[in-house]
């Protein structure tokens, strides 16, 4: 399953902002993270984030897109 993600980084903490089904059927979560976006720290916390909010192991969430950028695939 592909899920299309925009992130916040700098927030106070980590948090779903919104979580809806586009216009094609595709996945869209924006999410607040408290974390700076070096080394990759932002994507980790991420992922951690994710695996708890879709109640999966990390080992399953995989950062496809976006390593540099607010747009995550």
């Amino acid at each position: 399953m592909k899920i299309f993600i925009k992130i916040k980084p700098f927030a106070k903490n980590n948090a779903i902002l919104s979580d809806k089904i586009n216009l094609f059927g595709d996945r869209e979560i924006e999410i607040k993270i408290a974390e700076i976006p070096v080394e990759g720290r932002a994507n980790e916390t991420l992922i951690d984030f994710l695996a708890k909010y879709l109640k999966i192991q990390k080992k399953h969430i995989k950062i496809v897109n976006g390593f540099k950028s607010r747009n995550v695939f």
